[in-house]
């Protein structure tokens, strides 16, 4: 595919700021067609993988035949040297630096993505995030989230599967965004008897939390590995938001 081709790019970043856009650095670096959409998105923190995605499929529904995603999170720009709080220290052991891209297109050979769902929970937008200080952004990482995941997560997934026409067991393989040990272990508590794939597990061990990024390497090591059927891509982020896409591998 050449680069006159695409007609959108869409780039989701939390871990920073910049104007011009990413979206305009990506369609100028790449040569893209003048006349291409760009698409910032900026905030959604690790929901990104999975909502850039589903606002992508939207492109492409609307009538754009190629949309470039980017995801790119440079999480340890972040790291605040002297802070010694504890969402400090856990952000620095836990998050790291990554990027991803994908084209989205009505034609094509790769996964098929079928319905996305979004749900925003009220009251919990100082759960995760960012504070501006004068040394730089400072995370707000609460140590809630697990609970939050065990509190919000089954209506939210009750309601995306409403959405979906589908039941929790003709989901073959259920991908979430590796948030953490404990993030991936209170979904597998909500999920049961189903099972977080290996694939969740095995990028947080060895790349850490990319923040929007991890759940595209998730997909990325799914299709690598062989994976087919009905899969479900599940990422939760600043808002609080939980995102879920169904897509068929």
């Amino acid at each position: 595919m050449s680069a006159e081709e695409i007609d959108a790019v869409v780039v989701v970043t939390t871990s920073g700021f910049v104007t011009p856009s990413l979206a305009v650095a990506v369609a100028l670096d790449l040569n893209l067609n003048p006349e291409a959409a760009q698409v910032p998105l900026v905030g959604y923190g690790c929901a990104g993988g999975v909502l850039g995605l589903a606002r992508a499929a939207e492109l492409v529904n609307a009538g754009y035949r190629n949309v470039l995603l980017v995801n790119v999170e440079l999480c340890t720009l972040n790291a605040l040297h002297g802070d010694d709080t504890k969402s400090n220290v856990v952000a620095i052991a836990l998050f790291s630096d990554g990027a991803s891209a994908a084209v989205i297109s009505r034609d094509g050979p790769g996964p098929r993505v079928l319905h996305h769902h979004n749900t925003l929970l009220h009251d919990t937008e100082n759960i995760m995030g960012w504070n501006t200080t004068d040394d730089g952004l400072q995370v707000i990482f609460d140590v809630a989230v697990p609970d939050v995941v065990l509190a919000h997560l089954p209506g939210s997934l009750e309601r995306a599967f409403q959405t979906f026409g589908v039941t929790p067991d003709e989901i073959q393989h259920f991908l979430p965004h590796p948030g953490g040990v404990k993030v991936l272990n209170a979904i597998n508590e909500v999920i049961a008897p189903h099972q977080v794939a290996p694939e969740s597990w095995e990028t947080l061990r060895t790349k850490g939390n990319m923040s929007s990024v991890s759940v595209m390497a998730v997909l990325h090591d799914a299709i690598e590995n062989g994976k087919h059927g009905l899969s479900l891509l599940t990422a939760m982020g600043p808002g609080f938001n939980i995102g879920h896409l169904l897509v068929k591998l």
